[in-house]
């Protein structure tokens, strides 16, 4: 064996850095190397043989026989000892060497026994790995000097082939190089292209005339905006040819007014170096003599790829209107200035330390304060109690901003005077500070602009009017969302456009028209059945160079479109760009505000008839009362005139409790807090009840009136009260609108699981249009200013709520005016319970005489009338008036009955019964609530405030009777 090498001379990085240029790791095998370790291990008779290479933490084998594996762990290997020899290592066995007798490839299986390996070596000399041979088998012998020369020569062998492998492996990579630099070239080739485009573009929409001029001053680049604000724009081949263009400063230095030299142009100072940052010039553009622009230019240097200035860039906006406006302003403000000057004027000072104002006396006399009562001043709020109160929170943030921000205090506001004459006032002040830089003082002045408001109105509003549509008009156009593409048209053989190519498109052109991933694409690959219109618009504009704007609907993308193109480039070019932008939702916007104005309208109009209604049908029943009243008072001994009016004013009444009660169930439906007391109930009674209540105004009208009900009995699961009330509701209005002496009829018919109700009158009829609305909120039909008991127009409307709350439905059907009409309610029978037993009071009518009753109310006409009827009944009776009253009056009385306004000052009914329920001796008292509100949630507050019982107002004297009475 050959004395080792020491490896330090071979850094592990430096190795495998070597190792990693060949470009042969974990490559597949090949057939050259096959045959080499085929070679090998024939020559050497050996089971074993690999061409090993050592790679950081493992071996891998290139090529091998006998291993079955492409690579094991390092810490396994014997060939990385053969790394340390010089040419050639020959184990001869394996287990007599220390270094590999523990070794687990040898102590294990396979089995290794004998060892021989040759040094793989580049030209440098670092080792790579070794070609070896391994036996199962010791060989004392080792092996012989012809078998070591073959293995060496084998070895090289394999270092040729890997020297090959590396030439190739570097070839491969430069080309592999070449290709990506010829490809980065086409993209930066391709992405300049893009950018010029883009450039063409932004200069062909820019708002302001961009020139570009080379290091002598030649114009070489110029915008159509530039072109547009020159005229017929000479394109100066130097500085010293800008002599030719006509400009005169214009920006109220010394210079002002004064022409400006060839040298002094922003382009010219440019290419000296200099950044010309807003010059204000007014030119004379060559194709309008005598007629001026005002201008603002910046330039600035463009710099070679060594630093030194290779031309300038120039851009020019055009502000003749702004610089006209402002002019027009300081005219505005110049009078107004004289105004102000005219007027009267005051100085103050306020100490902000001690809180004191210090002011004239004319400013004292516009607030009212008396001067000169105080040395060192008033109070602050001594002035500010006479601004007007909707001002003051103004002014107020005013001063507390000024001195916080030390932003000047400036506002307008009111002032009352002691005779209460408004005065307008224009307040300004600016804060100072001490050498710390704190607020110490603000001073001012305050001038009376009351005359001049008036004399201004005008003129603000208009000015307002006018800077409001310009701002609006600006905020539109720095927040519009506009699509963007640059297209390329397409022609056939004819010339005529065919297709486009959208080349370039923005995020909201996806927005606005849809297309998703439209770059490079043609429209028709977008959108097969495209309108061909729009290529034909675009290939008009791109032939004539002239620009459009259109909006048209588009069917393809189901959207209408506000389009302007205009064309990129000179006349042989084809590309076209297009601003567009998505306009469907504000054409179907101004649709819906029309629809809603027109649907606004109509409601008012039916609100306004409603409350014309309301007012004719509740003066309708007052005036009789009225009238009743006055009879009352003159004939109040007489019985035949008490007989006479007492019964009609009970009717009028009634007829107010009806219609109150219809608002209230209609208030009740449309907040949904109407509640059915469902039961399972004869039809036939629900119906009788229906006529009971309807049948004087029939025989009133003197109608023909039939009833045919069947004799088969009907059961409904119903609130029997709520039925009763829609079946009324269609009888009196059959009664109401026929003429005196016609026919009314009522119906009741099976319909399978249901039941029919038919309503049916020789009436005034209903015309045909009307029909689809006659169950409408406030729907009068036929209805003249002449007509008896017109209604409101919501009976209908509760009728059909009603039905359909109880799972029913109704229609109307009329042959037309003057031919009568038909009603018909379907209801649902009910079915598998029995009708609920009809209880009777046999109680009824009996009085209880002897109580004593105490009655709580503010109102005391209401609660003289209760004593007067109740005492008439011979119970005791004690008046209050508050709730307060009611407490001390129970203590001392211990009522029997006790009637409680809900609605009391100070101490409500609820409190009132809260607190006699907690009195022993009240606590049996039967406590009976009064009050306006009849909801079931009411009358819930009222039991828990421990009332046995709710009357709502106006209360019926029987039933009033029955609760006090206990029989309800």
């Amino acid at each position: 064996m050959t004395t080792a090498q020491p490896l330090c001379s071979w850094p592990e990085a430096t190795r495998l850095a070597a190792l990693d240029r060949y470009g042969i790791l974990d490559t597949p095998t090949e057939a050259a190397f096959d045959a080499i370790v085929r070679l090998l291990a024939d020559l050497f008779d050996a089971p074993i043989a690999a061409v090993n290479l050592i790679a950081g933490n493992r071996q891998w084998f290139k090529a091998e026989i006998g291993l079955g594996v492409r690579q094991m762990p390092l810490d396994d290997s014997i060939c990385k000892f053969a790394l340390l020899e010089d040419s050639v290592m020959v184990v001869p066995d394996t287990t007599c060497d220390t270094r590999f007798a523990c070794n687990p490839l040898v102590t294990g299986q396979p089995g290794l026994r004998f060892y021989a390996g040759a040094l793989l070596r580049t030209p440098e000399g670092i080792p790579l790995g070794t070609l070896c041979i391994l036996d199962l088998r010791p060989r004392p012998e080792g092996i012989t000097v012809q078998q070591r020369l073959a293995l060496r020569t084998l070895g090289d062998q394999v270092m040729t082939l890997m020297e090959l492998r590396r030439a190739e492996h570097e070839r491969h990579t430069a080309e592999q190089a070449l290709r990506r630099t010829r490809a980065e070239l086409d993209e930066t080739r391709n992405t300049a292209r893009a950018l010029r485009n883009r450039l063409d573009a932004l200069l062909a929409a820019a708002p302001v005339g961009i020139s570009y001029a080379d290091r002598d001053g030649k114009l070489v680049l110029c915008n159509d905006e530039l072109e547009r604000l020159w005229g017929d724009y000479p394109r100066s081949s130097n500085v010293a040819e800008y002599a030719d263009w006509k400009g005169w400063w214009a920006d109220h230095s010394e210079r002002h007014g004064r022409p400006v030299a060839p040298e002094e142009w922003a382009q010219a100072r440019a290419l000296r170096g200099e950044r010309a940052d807003g010059d204000v010039i007014e030119i004379e553009p060559f194709d309008t003599p005598g007629r001026r622009r005002t201008v603002i230019l910046r330039a600035a240097p463009v710099l070679g790829p060594n630093g030194d200035i290779a031309g300038s860039v120039t851009a020019v906006m055009d502000i003749t209107n702004q610089v006209h406006t402002e002019s027009t302003a300081q005219a505005w403000r110049a009078r107004l200035e004289a105004i102000l000057e005219a007027g009267e004027i005051g100085t103050w000072v306020l100490d902000l330390r001690t809180g004191k104002v210090h002011a004239d006396a004319n400013v004292a006399a516009m607030f009212s304060v008396a001067p000169g009562l105080d040395p060192g001043g008033a109070p602050l709020d001594a002035y500010l109690q006479a601004i007007h109160p909707d001002d003051v929170d103004t002014v107020r943030g005013s001063l507390e901003r000024a001195v916080a921000a030390r932003e000047p205090h400036q506002v307008v506001h009111r002032v009352l005077a002691r005779d209460g004459a408004v005065r307008t006032v224009n307040a300004r002040g600016r804060v100072e500070v001490d050498e710390s830089g704190t607020p110490v003082r603000m001073a001012g002045v305050v001038f009376d602009i009351s005359r001049q408001a008036a004399a201004e109105a005008d003129l603000r509003n208009s000015e307002s009017a006018r800077r409001a549509g310009e701002q609006r008009y600006r905020t539109v156009l720095e927040s519009i969302d506009v699509g963007f593409c640059i297209i390329e048209m397409m022609f056939d053989a004819a010339g005529e456009p065919c297709d486009y190519r959208m080349l370039e498109v923005n995020p909201a052109f996806v927005r606005h028209t849809g297309l998703v991933d439209a770059a490079g694409k043609t429209i028709r690959e977008l959108v097969p059945t495209h309108d061909i219109r729009w290529s034909r618009i675009y290939g008009r504009v791109a032939k004539t160079g002239l620009p459009v704007r259109i909006e048209q609907y588009t069917a393809n993308l189901g959207r209408w479109l506000d389009v302007y193109a205009a064309r990129l480039g000179d006349a042989d070019s084809r590309q076209v760009a297009i601003f567009l932008r998505d306009v469907t939702e504000e054409r179907a916007r101004s649709e819906t505000l029309r629809d809603l104005a027109d649907n606004l309208a109509e409601a008012n109009r039916r609100q306004s008839e409603f409350l014309a209604t309301l007012a004719h049908e509740l003066r309708n029943p007052l005036a009789p009362v009225r009238t009743g009243l006055d009879l009352l008072r003159i004939g109040a001994d007489k019985p035949d005139v008490l007989a006479r009016v007492r019964p009609m004013m009970e009717r009028q009444v009634n007829h107010l409790v009806h219609l109150v009660d219809d608002l209230l169930d209609l208030a009740r439906i449309n907040s949904g807090k109407v509640e059915l007391k469902k039961a399972v109930v004869p039809l036939k009674d629900v119906v009788l009840r229906a006529i009971e209540m309807t049948l004087p105004v029939i025989e009133a009208k003197r109608h023909d009136f039939h009833v045919d009900v069947g004799d088969e009995p009907l059961a409904v699961h119903a609130d029997a009260t709520r039925l009763s009330q829609v079946i009324g509701n269609l009888l009196t209005n059959a009664a109401k609108y026929t003429p005196e002496g016609g026919s009314v009829g009522l119906g009741v018919r099976r319909a399978g699981n249901r039941v029919r109700i038919e309503v049916a009158d020789s009436g005034i009829g209903i015309p045909k249009a009307a029909l689809p609305r006659i169950f409408d909120m406030f729907t009068q039909v036929g209805r003249h200013p002449e007509q008896e008991s017109g209604g409101l127009g919501i009976g209908l409307h509760l009728v059909r709520q009603m039905t359909e709350l109880h799972g029913g439905s109704v229609r109307a059907d009329s042959a037309g005016p003057g031919k009568g009409s038909t009603f018909v309610v379907e209801l649902p029978l009910a079915t598998g319970a029995q009708p609920a037993a009809q209880h009777t009071d046999d109680g009824a009518g009996r009085a209880t005489a002897g109580l004593r009753i105490l009655v709580a109310d503010d109102n005391a006409d209401a609660a003289e009338l209760l004593r007067e009827l109740l005492a008439r009944h011979g119970h005791t009776v004690d008046v209050v008036g508050n709730g307060h009253a009611a407490l001390e009056a129970a203590a001392r009385v211990n009522p029997d009955v006790a009637l409680l306004d809900i609605g009391m000052p100070g101490l409500n009914g609820h409190d009132v019964a809260r607190r006699l329920r907690a009195q022993p001796g009240t606590r049996a008292t039967r406590l009976v609530a009064l009050s306006g509100w009849g909801t079931d949630a009411d009358r819930a507050r009222s039991a828990d405030a421990g009332f046995d019982c709710h009357l709502t107002k106006p209360v019926e004297l029987q039933a009033l009777l029955d609760i006090v009475a206990g029989r309800r």
